[in-house]
């Protein structure tokens, strides 16, 4: 990817970046910059590619890195129920390769 990476252009989305890096790790948060880049690159808007990456990311983690990122979801299925629709709004597949 040429220029600035899409993720300096959002400073909540940077800041996302940083809690997954610190409460839940470095390949997490380096898999989160490449999918919002990624969705970015799909169409969607800033604030959905971070909902959706970060949303994956927590989903796949569970409630427990949830809570540890900052994020007050109530419910983990709620969660993963919007990104879908989020994901079909842009024509997005769910990813497989989210890490664990």
């Amino acid at each position: 990817m040429s220029g600035t990476h899409p993720i300096e252009n959002s400073p909540s989305a940077k800041h996302m970046q940083e809690h997954i890096r610190e409460n839940v790790g470095e390949e997490q948060a380096d898999w989160f910059t490449d999918r919002y880049a990624e969705l970015i690159e799909m169409g969607a808007t800033p604030t959905a590619a971070h909902f959706i990456a970060s949303g994956e990311i927590l989903v796949s983690e569970g409630y427990d890195a949830a809570e540890a990122a900052g994020e007050g979801f109530a419910s983990v299925d709620g969660l993963e129920h919007e990104i879908d629709q989020w994901r079909a709004e842009i024509g997005a597949e769910e990813p497989d390769d989210i890490p664990a």
